[in-house]
């Protein structure tokens, strides 16, 4: 499974636009309270580019997988990436997931009734536009929206046409409950799914076909591959010299560590590290 021959476009549904969009719209207050969040640390993200080429790469090599971890062969050696490695990139929370008791609502109502107009069924896109658009000065209600829009956005990165799950709409109205659920778990679980769904079709193909080389491929990957590529970075320093650099002071979590702003082709990767003469 190492074909790098065909012309590669992979969709990453997850963005991080909402950040920039989540500073705009909110006020000082309201960011000071979404900045004490579980996801207040990505307000401080640099500009980072997603890197497809370095995705697709990894997908080659792969290995093996279990339910926590994906392993894949560089070289001579064997690279994990699992939840530990997940978690040191994000800071996110991995515990073991749990039903929220979605019937624990904060005082002023849910969010849904006070912002949305009472409803429920959204969209990535639908739920993205209403934010941008809405502007209050209660700041608990603001807060809750914005952290609705990163978690569906930016962790969960699902096709902009799909519904955003209710039990998440609901789940936001008890802020101290949703603050301290494993959404780190959740994202990291999507981000492998999406990885192992992208190696399995390729795979198949390979099986039933063995000699067939398409000129082009496509595929999309879900949840958050910025972590992975974050993990790339910091496990290879050919890769990290080739178009990212980082800052001067060591940040936790990993993914602050990185600013990436130039565009990396499947070449230079090839050189610098994949396919790299020893």
């Amino acid at each position: 499974m190492k074909r790098d021959k065909p012309k590669v476009k992979i969709t990453n549904f997850s963005s991080l636009e909402p950040i920039r969009i989540i500073k705009n719209n909110l006020s000082d207050v309201q960011l000071g309270i979404f900045r004490k969040s579980c996801f207040g640390h990505f307000l401080d993200l640099n500009e980072f580019q997603f890197c497809a080429q370095l995705l697709h790469k990894l997908v080659l090599r792969y290995m093996h997988s279990s339910n926590k971890a994906m392993y894949f062969k560089i070289g001579k050696k064997v690279y994990r990436f699992s939840m530990f490695e997940f978690a040191l990139v994000t800071r996110l929370n991995c515990e073991e997931i749990y039903k929220p008791n979605l019937d624990i609502v904060d005082d002023g109502g849910h969010v849904c009734d006070v912002l949305l107009d009472g409803c429920t069924k959204f969209t990535n896109t639908t739920l993205g536009q209403i934010f941008e658009a809405t502007k209050s000065k209660d700041d608990m209600k603001m807060v809750k929206f914005a952290m609705l829009y990163f978690l569906e956005v930016v962790l969960l990165g699902k096709e902009c046409r799909s519904s955003i799950i209710m039990d998440h709409i609901l789940h936001i109205d008890n802020f101290e409950d949703f603050n301290k659920y494993p959404w780190g778990r959740v994202c990291f679980e999507n981000t492998l799914k999406s990885m192992k769904n992208v190696i399995a079709i390729r795979q198949n193909r390979e099986r039933a076909n063995p000699d067939y080389v398409p000129e082009k491929e496509a595929y999309s990957l879900h949840g958050c591959p910025f972590a992975v590529q974050v993990w790339a970075l910091e496990i290879f320093s050919e890769v990290r010299e080739t178009f990212a650099s980082k800052c001067k002071h060591i940040k936790y979590p990993r993914i602050l560590n990185w600013t990436i702003t130039k565009h990396v082709s499947s070449n230079s990767l090839d050189y610098s590290i994949f396919n790299k003469k020893k």
